[in-house]
This record gives C-alpha cells, sequence and structure tokens, in this order.
C-alpha cells in the first residue's frame, strides 16, 4: 500500500533532501504555486520542490518573485541529475495553475 503523500518521498529523493536553492538540508517540501491557487493540481510533480527552512522564509516573503527562479533552478537540478518526470505529469507550472496539470 503506498502511503498518503508518496510522491512527496519521490521529490525529496530526487533532490537527496536538499534545499534547491541553497543545497543545504531541506525541511520540507514548497508548493511553487500555492495549493490554494490550484486545489486540485497542487501536487504535481513539477510543483513541489524541497527548501531549508531559511530559503523557505524568504520565498514566502514574496513567492511571484520567487516563481521564476524556483522553476529555472528545479529544472536545472533534475537535468543535471538526470531526472524526468513520471509520464503521467506536466512540466509546466503555468499550465498547472490554469488547471490543464493532469
Amino acid at each position: 500500500m503506498l502511503k498518503k503523500d508518496w510522491k512527496r518521498d519521490i521529490i525529496w529523493g530526487w533532490f537527496h533532501g536538499k534545499c534547491i536553492l541553497c543545497l543545504g538540508n531541506a525541511s520540507g517540501l514548497h508548493e511553487i504555486i500555492p495549493r490554494s491557487n490550484i486545489p486540485n493540481n497542487w501536487d504535481e510533480w513539477s510543483n513541489r520542490v524541497p527548501l531549508c527552512s531559511v530559503c523557505h522564509d524568504k520565498v514566502q516573503q514574496n513567492p511571484s518573485v520567487w516563481r521564476s527562479k524556483l522553476e529555472q533552478q528545479r529544472d536545472y537540478l533534475m537535468q543535471l541529475y538526470g531526472i524526468d518526470y513520471p509520464l503521467d505529469s506536466s512540466k509546466d507550472t503555468a499550465s498547472i495553475s490554469k488547471g490543464n496539470g493532469r
């Protein structure tokens, strides 16, 4: 039986439990687009990234400014680590925010 948030464990493993911004130890997963904005697709692979508490606090101060930086750094590290999204997901958080993620 799969755990409730099995995607979390996979995403955590992709980035080796490291913050995608400073590469320190991550404290949790951050939603690039808040779940309140996309309640049906907030848990898409491309919308969640690990951050440490310091970077998370910085991002939370102005999420819209950080969005593209988070997406760029996520994509760079995924390419560096040779990770590809599962077939049933969208890489584009813009399509997720419009409800086209699934």
